[in-house]
C-alpha cells in the first residue's frame, strides 16, 4: 500500500513539475489539436475499461493561452470521467466557437454528483474517489480557467433515467 502511494503522489509531483516548466507564455492556441492530442493519449485506457470516448472538435478553434495549462484542465476532466464511467458507459468531448469565446465541454454517462458533494467539489483536497483521488485537480483546473478569464461550470444528475455529469468551460479570446 505504501509503495502505491509513493507511486500515487510521483506521479502527481511529475505532473505538478511538468505544468510549471512549460513555457507559461499565452500563445495562440488550436483548442481541437489540444483535444485531439490528448484523445490519442486516453484512447488505450478509454479502451481497457471499455467506455466509449467520443469527441466533437470543431475545426480553428483559436485563442490566445499557456496551451500546456489548458491542456492540464482537459486531462484532469477527461480523467475524471473516465473514473466516473463503468464499462458500456460514454464520454465526450466537445471543443466549440462560442461568438469571441472557446468553449470546452466533457461530459460522462457516470452514477452522477450529488448535491452536496457538488458544492465541494473546488475545494482543495475535496475528493469524492476516496484512496485514489487527492482533491487538487479540479481545484487547480479553475484556478487556470479563471487565471485565463474564463468560468466553468458543472451541472450533473443522479437520476437513474438521466444519470452523468457535464463540465463547460468558457475561455474568452
Amino acid at each position: 500500500m505504501a509503495d502505491e502511494e509513493l507511486r500515487r503522489v510521483a506521479h502527481i509531483v511529475r505532473q505538478t513539475l511538468g505544468f510549471y516548466r512549460e513555457d507559461s507564455v499565452p500563445q495562440a492556441t488550436d483548442l481541437s489539436l489540444l483535444a485531439s492530442d490528448l484523445i490519442q493519449f486516453y484512447q488505450r485506457r478509454f479502451q481497457s475499461r471499455q467506455v466509449e470516448l467520443i469527441s466533437h472538435l470543431e475545426p480553428n478553434v483559436v485563442i490566445t493561452v499557456v496551451a500546456g495549462e489548458i491542456r492540464q484542465v482537459m486531462a484532469n476532466l477527461l480523467a475524471n470521467a473516465l473514473d466516473a464511467s463503468s464499462g458500456g458507459g460514454v464520454v465526450s468531448i466537445s471543443v466549440s466557437k462560442q461568438g469571441e469565446n472557446a468553449r470546452i465541454e466533457v461530459k460522462d454517462s457516470g452514477h452522477g454528483i450529488s448535491d452536496d458533494n457538488r458544492k465541494k467539489l473546488f475545494e482543495p483536497f475535496f475528493t469524492t474517489k476516496h484512496e485514489v483521488g487527492t482533491g487538487l485537480g479540479l481545484w487547480v483546473s479553475r484556478s487556470i480557467v479563471e487565471k485565463h478569464k474564463g468560468t466553468i461550470q458543472v451541472e450533473s444528475s443522479t437520476k437513474p433515467s438521466s444519470h452523468g455529469t457535464a463540465f463547460k468551460i468558457e475561455l474568452p479570446q
